[in-house]
């Protein structure tokens, strides 16, 4: 049995957790970080307590927006000379560097008091499958998606294909022009 100074060290101790971004939608996603590195998915969670975990993301580069946002929601961009911001669109934005939607909109979900940098810090992105070696071997966990992607048409057997409903059935004699 582990002692009480044991049992608190593994209540406060930092895990290391996946998530897989491809086709989630990107607002929900970052809420669903944002717990995480809070820490507010533990039972001893408080505002004032820094319990929250290291996430790690990786698809950054496949994310989804809803409806037209891609083109819609627009970031601030610093040019880098003296007083020039520039309206991005998301779409531009994430061809610029596809871990910085993810980054500013979990960014923008923080709460803004002076932990927010901290926590930050535990947000680890990568565009696509490929993470380094000494980060693989911390991970001990999943976070759920928040929806389950979709299939492809390929990805069906032909069991379920058959099971669909029919809304059309062609006559015996029917041929598809060419």
């Amino acid at each position: 049995m582990a002692s009480r100074v044991q049992q608190h060290w593994l209540t406060f101790s930092r895990m290391w957790l996946l998530c897989d971004a491809r086709w989630q939608p990107t607002p929900e996603l970052a809420k669903r970080i944002c717990k995480y590195l809070e820490g507010r998915h533990k039972p001893v969670y408080h505002p004032l307590t820094d319990c929250g975990d290291h996430v790690v993301v990786i698809n950054t580069k496949e994310v989804a927006f809803d409806k037209n946002q891609w083109e819609k929601k627009l970031y601030a961009v610093n040019t880098g000379y003296k007083d020039t911001m520039i309206a991005m669109s998301a779409k531009d934005f994430h061809r610029m560097d596809p871990t910085k939607v993810i980054e500013r909109e979990v960014y923008s979900e923080l709460p803004k008091n002076s932990q927010r940098q901290n926590l930050m810090t535990r947000l680890h992105l990568f565009p696509d499958e490929n993470i380094p070696d000494n980060i693989k071997e911390n991970l001990v966990d999943i976070i759920p998606p928040v929806m389950e992607p979709p299939k492809r048409l390929d990805e069906f057997t032909e069991e379920e294909k058959a099971s669909w409903p029919r809304f059309f059935i062609p006559p015996a004699d029917y041929k598809p022009a060419d």
